[in-house]
């Protein structure tokens, strides 16, 4: 299967310095409203609430610190924060309750232990790319499972091509093929050209990413960069190789990404993000009849990456 990568870094904060916390907690308040208007108890009472509180308290503070363990939460809280407060502004004005009750799952992973976290993450990296979608200009739909069936993650619509999206968050990248392999087994069963979206976060990124470079001479950026691309070359060559069976023969396109917030020396009064991110279009899927939309698809993405991160889009 012949392919087209396009390989992109994208950067997020430009300026955030601890008084401007205010506002950032000011949009989580926001986000907790909307979301709270058929879960009031549980985002009262979760992750959002406990962020919005402690990045109050870091604007009185008016700093920081330098102290690794408060600079590791503070950056999760802002990280947190800013992504509710984006996807809350992109959904519809009726909010269909399946959306409402997959956000607010994903807000409760500290009270669900460890298999209810990776739900909360799986969760949140659907909604977060469903918000690159609608960022990039369409609009996503959130299909409902029938007859027990489970229904994909996204729909989308390109040109007058239905394209099914099957999100993915594998824990490692020994995980990541067996991961990328159901997204395809999904896709064709659902009988519709589809995309995989793989948030390799948690695959290629240390846990501790948000403090591990303090101290490196390098931006942070630059020292993930490298296992990053290896992966996503992997798996790539894997969805175009594979021969067990037809499972990826109407995929195509698959999105990489993988999202780091972090702290570097000297400067600790501004946090740093960086997406990096891969986007690839399969265009001689369907014998290339559906190549246009494909390229379609690829452009929507890094666009709505661009803005949804809010900052330029550089090669590698």
């Amino acid at each position: 299967m012949e392919s087209i990568a396009t390989s992109h870094r994208v950067i997020p904060f430009t300026s955030l310095t601890a008084p401007n916390c205010a506002v950032i907690a000011e949009r989580g308040r926001i986000a907790m409203s909307e979301l709270g208007r058929a879960k009031v108890g549980r985002v009262l009472s979760s992750r959002l609430s406990e962020a919005v509180h402690y990045l109050d308290q870091v604007a009185t503070r008016g700093g920081y610190g330098d102290n690794p363990e408060v600079l590791r939460e503070t950056l999760d809280a802002i990280a947190l924060v800013v992504d509710f407060f984006q996807i809350t502004g992109a959904l519809p004005e009726e909010v269909p309750g399946q959306i409402t009750n997959d956000l607010v799952n994903a807000l409760q992973d500290r009270f669900a232990g460890r298999a209810g976290r990776r739900l909360a993450r799986d969760f949140l990296s659907q909604y977060w790319f469903g918000l690159v979608l609608v960022r990039g200009g369409i609009s996503p739909r959130v299909p409902v499972p029938v007859c027990g069936r489970p229904a994909p993650d996204f729909v989308v619509p390109i040109d007058t091509l239905d394209v099914v999206v099957e999100v993915k968050r594998p824990e490692s990248l020994h995980s990541a093929p067996d991961a990328m392999d159901k997204a395809a087994s999904q896709i064709r069963a659902n009988r519709r050209p589809g995309l995989i979206a793989m948030d390799l976060s948690d695959a290629v990124l240390p846990a501790d990413v948000s403090v591990a470079g303090l101290d490196y001479p390098v931006p942070v950026p630059q020292v993930y960069r490298a296992p990053f691309w290896e992966a996503t070359e992997r798996l790539e060559r894997r969805a175009c190789t594979y021969s067990r069976s037809d499972k990826y023969a109407r995929v195509i396109g698959l999105a990489m990404f993988a999202r780091l917030h972090y702290w570097q020396r000297p400067n600790l009064s501004e946090p740093k993000g960086s997406t990096l991110l891969v986007v690839t279009s399969f265009r001689t899927a369907y014998e290339g009849l559906v190549s246009q939309q494909s390229d379609k698809l690829q452009r929507i993405i890094i666009s709505g990456t661009r803005s949804v991160e809010g900052g330029a889009v550089h090669r590698f």
